[in-house]
């Protein structure tokens, strides 16, 4: 299980290396890859798009081919300014943002576990029948 938060439409550098460095290891194993990003409350934008599939990271494409995971899920994410770096600093600064970058904690963990739990479920077997 592999997830990142997605900033801009792109999942953070770190977990684009690691997926791009393990490639070879991780497409002969099992593979669920997370995504977080949305925030706020809507489900859908003011034109009716969904935001969980408006936020699936531009990576996705290219790591489905290249480790086919079994599933990519999107999760409502979360967001505190005070953690920010320098650039977003600035960002945060300007007129508007704080109406796209909305903060808050907007994260799900029924959804979460209801997930990770399934996971769970499908990986029974498998390990069962390793031993």
């Amino acid at each position: 299980m592999l997830g990142s938060a997605v900033y801009f439409g792109a999942w953070r550098r770190e977990g684009t290396g690691y997926v791009r460095r393990h490639r070879g290891a991780l497409s002969g194993r099992p593979v669920w890859l997370f995504s977080s990003g949305p925030l706020g409350t809507a489900t859908a934008d003011a034109q009716g798009r969904d935001l969980r599939a408006a936020a699936a990271p531009k990576e996705l494409a290219e790591f489905t081919a290249a480790v086919a995971p079994r599933d990519h899920r999107v999760f409502f994410g979360a967001l505190d300014h005070t953690r920010f770096g320098p650039a977003e600093r600035l960002l945060w600064l300007l007129p508007g943002s704080h109406e796209l970058l909305r903060e808050g904690d907007f994260r799900d963990w029924t959804e979460v576990d209801a997930w990770a739990a399934g996971i769970a479920q499908q990986l029974a077997p498998r390990a069962a029948a390793q031993r």
